[in-house]
């Protein structure tokens, strides 16, 4: 086990042995920064390797292969953590040290390439073959390798009809289109007003569609990691303590960075720790999601704006009075 804080680390146990496959989970423990993704930095001898971390509730972790561990001796150990807006901007901890004992025998070769890719290859194929789906009972459905299982990210729809649909496109906040047949409508219409989840975890309001494209108004906010559950309470932009009783969680547990769809559109990001025993938690207002007819959106502060466009195609707003 690897306990992080506040960027450093330090190691306890034994991490596993030469040609262990699948059954030795690497787990970091601690307050992982919500607005990084996090890779292990892995180096023995000659031979270095990169491993993708996947978030948990409590850190991060991955499953160690046989050819992770295909060298005995002495592992140097170091996190990275690349910010999610910006992945080029990195930050990383100090290093460990840890023993991998030799096996008898067994059979493993150290990655040609780092292991972090191959992950990412085989997540983005899993994801590409079977995209999720908007089930009936108003959950996503997610591909297990075998079968769609409900996950824990709601569909939800604002009260003014406004859906929110999933696209396997990976977007940006500078790139204002994408391809029609990419979003997942599952027999439905898309129209202005709508929003649009990308395979990256970005959320768009939809301006317009002409033809095969889908144009976006803007990035509404990023929910990459993090998670949706809806209240049945109405929300304001000073409203900012949610009740727990209010939140539909069923047998989850928040935490800070998820998000919350009031009952009237607004969508609140959490900024604390929530754990069984609390009784209200504190949420900043991210953006609004409710909409009006036609090409109007609501600011934060309540403020309404026309969408429009310029000769030159570039969105405008126009303040309403």
């Amino acid at each position: 086990m690897i306990i992080f804080n506040n960027w450093q680390i330090t190691i306890s146990g034994v991490i596993a042995q030469q040609y262990d496959h699948m059954t030795r989970k690497i787990e970091v423990v601690g307050d992982l920064p919500a607005e990084y993704a996090w890779s292990l930095l892995v180096e023995c001898g000659d031979n270095k390797d990169t491993l993708a971390l996947a978030r948990t509730a409590s850190g991060a972790y991955t499953y160690l292969t046989k050819d992770n561990l295909s060298v005995a001796g002495y592992y140097k150990l170091q996190l990275r953590g690349n910010l999610i807006e910006d992945v080029s901007k990195t930050r990383h901890t100090n290093q460990v040290q840890a023993y991998i004992p030799a096996s008898l025998t067994g059979v493993g070769e150290w990655p040609a390439m780092p292991s972090e890719f191959a992950q990412i290859e085989q997540r983005l194929l899993n994801i590409n073959t079977h995209p999720p789906i908007p089930g009936d009972d108003g959950f996503w459905h997610l591909w297990d390798g075998e079968a769609y299982v409900k996950s824990e990210l709601v569909v939800p729809v604002d009260p003014n009809g406004y859906s929110l649909y999933y696209s396997s496109e990976h977007m940006s906040a500078k790139i204002p289109e994408m391809s029609l047949a990419s979003v997942q409508l599952n027999g439905k219409t898309l129209r202005g007003g709508d929003f649009v989840l990308t395979v990256n975890g970005c959320i768009y309001r939809v301006a317009r569609i002409k033809d095969d494209s889908v144009f976006l108004a803007y990035l509404c906010c990023s929910l990459r990691g993090t998670r949706i559950y809806t209240t049945s309470e109405s929300r304001t932009q000073t409203n900012t303590s949610l009740t727990r009783s209010a939140i539909e969680l069923g047998e989850n547990v928040l935490y800070r960075g998820d998000f919350i769809l009031a009952a009237n559109g607004y969508l609140y990001e959490v900024k604390q720790d929530f754990t069984t025993e609390s009784t209200t938690i504190s949420a900043t207002l991210r953006c609004v999601l409710k909409g009006d007819p036609g090409n109007v959106l609501t600011a934060p502060d309540g403020t309404r704006y026309e969408l429009g466009v310029d000769n030159a195609g570039n969105l405008t707003t126009t303040k309403l009075s």
